[in-house]
Order: structure tokens, then C-alpha cells, then sequence
């Protein structure tokens, strides 16, 4: 999601904008796993997955553009 927002410059006639950056990252909280074990050496662990990406993650951000 983004926002922008125009702000004016006190010297010139040419303003700036910023914006508001939201960036949201496995919003609906589903499991991704990782890559799956191929080492035949260790049978236990081949063919599955023994772990998984992290969950919810949003970020934010500033950018002013001139």
C-alpha cells in the first residue's frame, strides 16, 4: 500500500512528495515451508521439509522524491 502525500518547497515553485510505504509479507499467516532434505545419506530427513519461513511480516518505508 502507498501513499502520497505532495509537500511544497518554501524556495521555488517546484514542491516534493512523499511517501508512505506498507509492504506486508505472508499476510494471510499460511505455513511456507522450506526446501526439502535430499541428502540420501540421512534417510530420516529425506524428502521432508524440517523447517519454514517465518510468519506475518510487514514493513515500512519513507521516501521523498524531489
Amino acid at each position: 500500500m502507498i501513499k502520497n502525500v505532495k509537500i511544497p518547497w518554501f524556495i521555488g515553485g517546484e514542491g516534493a512528495n512523499l511517501q508512505f510505504r506498507t509492504e506486508f509479507f505472508n499476510v494471510f499467516n499460511r505455513v511456507n515451508l522450506t526446501q526439502v532434505g535430499t541428502d540420501i545419506a540421512n534417510l530420516s530427513n529425506f524428502g521432508k521439509s524440517t523447517s519454514t519461513y517465518p510468519a506475518r511480516d510487514i514493513q515500512f518505508a519513507l521516501r521523498i522524491a524531489f
